[in-house]
């Protein structure tokens, strides 16, 4: 589909990374698409966001919580556990279009959501701290 609309030097589809190649990877492209139905955390969205690419995808699962207003578009999706409800092409298409619209905004919010929300340093300090309590 892409090759037929004449997009294949603007479209890119990685189905398989190693975690070495994957900061390389999201800096080399723009937005990530993640449309997987009720991913309870994906770590994928918090690495792309943190290398600062918006994010369209889902709102369901996990995603809401991670991906707001100002750092990508997530697609309305009903909470279901009897089938998935994955976003359309043409749902997705259009939450890239938003994205894109507001692309530096965008890419400069998700990298913030992902440093001041996500970083690793609070959760070890917490953790430890909560150690550190049960020890003494």
């Amino acid at each position: 589909m892409v090759a037929s609309q004449g997009l294949g030097d603007s479209v890119g589809r990685v189905a398989r990374f190693s975690q070495a190649d994957a900061a390389a990877m999201y800096r080399a492209h723009d937005i990530l698409v993640h449309p997987k139905y009720m991913d309870p955390c994906p770590t994928v969205v918090l690495e792309a966001m943190a290398c600062g690419l918006p994010v369209a995808g889902s709102a369901s699962g996990g995603m809401p919580e991670m991906v707001g207003e100002s750092c990508g578009v997530l697609v309305p999706a009903p909470q279901d556990w009897d089938r998935r409800h994955t976003p359309s092409a043409g749902e997705l298409a259009d939450a890239v279009g938003k994205i894109h619209g507001n692309l530096e905004a965008m890419s400069a919010n998700a990298r913030r959501t992902a440093v001041e929300r996500f970083s690793v340093e609070p959760w070890v300090e917490a953790h430890r701290a909560v150690f550190a309590r049960l020890l003494a």
